[in-house]
């Protein structure tokens, strides 16, 4: 499959869109998994895929986006 595939069907679920905009809105500073999920109760679900299509890292300073 095509990466450009992997990341639209990544995106494609509302729950999973709406986890990566917070983490991208979070900008350099990371999200602590446990800021996610106070205001996502689905993201232990939508990270995994997030994170297949490699849109997002963990780090020392929480989740962020992959450029």
């Amino acid at each position: 499959m095509e990466p450009s595939h992997e990341i639209v069907k990544a995106l494609a679920d509302p729950a999973r869109l709406r986890v990566f905009a917070a983490i991208v809105l979070a900008g350099d500073t990371g999200t602590a998994l446990a800021d996610l999920r106070e205001h996502h109760p689905d993201a232990d679900r939508a990270l995994p895929r997030i994170v297949r299509a490699g849109l997002v890292t963990y780090g020392d300073d929480g989740l962020r986006a992959d450029p």
